[in-house]
């Protein structure tokens, strides 16, 4: 299994758990696996991101460099961002999480899941989201699949 499909069905189950988006034996819903592929995006663009401004003194790290990304992005100040919701940093970085560079077929949705996916794609604004919150989000998760960090 490739680390990102890894890091979609870690996401995926955690969304699930977050929203009781699951059936009754734990598997998840469509729109668990829906916002866990926005996860993925925000990840892969950390990533990217970390691997052009980290560094020794300061790899940034879990959180950081999502503030850092934001930072070179808007100009904001750290203090700016940290007064945003997750809600609202997803919301400024949509464009990015649009166009953020994951390989053709890379992410594999559920067999089950994939036919509601391509009926909803049709017409996505019938899916009701709930507002995003951080704790759908694990922030160094990924660094851990790659090896980065230890788990704790």
């Amino acid at each position: 299994m490739s680390e990102l499909q890894e890091l979609f069905n870690h996401h995926s189950r955690n969304v699930a758990i977050s929203h009781k988006w699951h059936t009754e034996e734990g598997t998840p819903t469509l729109k668990a696996w829906v916002r866990a592929e926005q996860l993925v995006r925000l990840d892969v663009l950390l990533n990217l991101h970390r691997k052009e401004h980290g560094t020794l003194w300061e790899p940034l790290s879990g959180n950081k460099a999502l503030t850092h990304f934001l930072f070179v992005k808007t100009g904001w100040s750290p203090e700016q961002i940290s007064l945003l919701s997750f809600e609202e940093i997803l919301l400024v970085l949509q464009r990015d999480l649009v166009t953020a560079s994951i390989p053709e077929g890379e992410l594999q949705y559920p067999q089950h899941i994939s036919y509601d996916l391509m009926q909803r794609q049709r017409q996505p604004y019938q899916i009701e989201w709930p507002p995003h919150s951080a704790d759908e989000w694990d922030p160094v998760r990924y660094e851990i699949i790659q090896g980065l960090r230890k788990p704790s």
